[in-house]
């Protein structure tokens, strides 16, 4: 799964066309860290699926397990001399920036998630609703969304049984690509069995927190309005829903005689 843009992570910060993950200056560089895309391997490897259990009048539960999680992110690192007032640069106009493009790997095993999602569902609101509102392909999860009254993200925990070391590659400075590796081999030995002990916790504050703002965001922006899916009218056709514009991909279906 390769995720790219980010839009849980981004909050209005886009850097090198990437989201901002770090910056910071000191009197020697202003340095920033931007992280441009996402890959995600081994979801295949999936052990344990629950996916909606009820738990209660109006929340479903998600449980999921991977023997062995992947991660590659391709990260912007960009370096260019301080402008501070005290910087041990005297003229950094004179300095060129540094870009590097790199990418960090590294893996996960053992990985259980829980999740719980809050739906208040108002049904009296789909009985107006079209059939053909929801079998055109532009309406169709608009028009579900319609009659959801609330949704969060009430819950999400996660457990991690451990953490290979991350390797870095693509420093096309040879000082750069040596403190790189010798950072990521030093925070793995120092800050592994702490980022374990505290992935439950991080996951049930910070993590939930941003996926909840994401998928609020997408609820509200997504929802159609009512006239929308109330009208029947299903374009050309007189409102009959073409089968060759409803199961086949857009291109072939034109190559069928269908609208697309």
């Amino acid at each position: 799964v390769v995720l790219k843009p980010l839009p849980f992570l981004s909050n209005g910060n886009d850097v090198n066309g990437g989201t901002l993950l770090w910056e910071g200056t000191d009197r020697l560089a202003s340095s920033s860290i931007s992280l441009t895309a996402m890959r995600i391997r081994g979801l295949d490897t999936l052990e344990r699926f629950d996916p909606l259990d009820v738990l209660g009048s109006h929340t479903l539960r998600s449980r999921l397990a991977w023997s062995s999680l992947s991660f590659e992110l391709d990260l912007v690192v960009s370096v260019r001399a301080s402008t501070l007032p005290d910087s041990v640069i005297r003229n950094p106009g004179d300095v060129p920036p540094i870009a590097e493009r790199v990418t960090v790997r590294f893996a996960l095993r053992d990985v259980e998630a829980d999740a719980a999602l809050l739906l208040a569902v108002d049904e009296n609101r789909y009985g107006d609703v079209h059939l053909a509102s929801l079998l055109r392909t532009a309406s169709a999860l608009p028009c579900l969304l319609t009659g959801v009254h609330e949704l969060r993200l009430s819950s999400l925990s996660a457990s991690v049984g451990s953490v290979s070391p991350p390797t870095l590659d693509g420093f096309v400075s040879p000082g750069l690509d040596r403190l790189g590796g010798a950072f990521a081999e030093t925070f793995a030995k120092i800050y592994t069995g702490t980022m374990l002990k505290a992935a439950p916790g991080f996951f049930r504050g910070d993590v939930r927190e941003m996926a909840e703002g994401w998928i609020r965001t997408s609820w509200t922006e997504g929802r159609a309005g009512r006239g929308e899916c109330l009208s029947s009218d299903g374009g050309a056709g007189g409102g009959v829903v073409d089968l060759r514009d409803l199961l086949l991909p857009p291109s072939e279906a034109v190559a069928s005689g269908a609208s697309g």
